[in-house]
């Protein structure tokens, strides 16, 4: 049987994260039972309609590997009362279209949303939007 390909991308680009290491335990407590896989997407530009068609190469390798993914896990801090522009910018990226035969890659992609925060609200704002 195939296992279930879970896609993890962390709201905050910092390496020691608070969730990045929350990813990281999900990670673990999931084990063997589903292929875990967080996305690294440091290098990817601004969104811009500009450089969209062709998309730049950092696009084309995070679409690939959002492709292969068979539902995706955000764990985000909450900035602001919001999630983070890091995040927002590729959801942006990932909603849009890929070509004029493709439709965007989150159409119909199961996901989950989960954060850690030191605050008391943790990052329930995050999430409700």
């Amino acid at each position: 049987m195939k296992k279930i390909r879970i896609l993890a991308i962390v709201g905050s680009l910092r390496k020691d994260s608070y969730n990045r290491q929350l990813a990281l335990a999900a990670q673990e407590v999931i084990g063997d039972r589903a292929e875990f896989t967080l996305l690294e997407y440091q290098d990817i530009p601004f969104m811009d309609q500009d450089i969209e068609y062709p998309a730049p190469e950092a696009i084309k390798r995070v679409r690939d590997v959002v492709k292969y993914a068979d539902g995706i896990w955000f764990f985000t801090p909450e900035y602001n009362h919001f999630f983070p522009g890091v995040l927002k910018n590729l959801i942006d990226w990932l909603s849009r279209p890929i070509s004029d035969k493709e439709p965007p890659l989150l159409a119909g992609k199961p996901a989950a949303i989960s954060g850690i925060s030191p605050g008391m609200a943790g990052t329930s704002l995050a999430q409700d939007h």
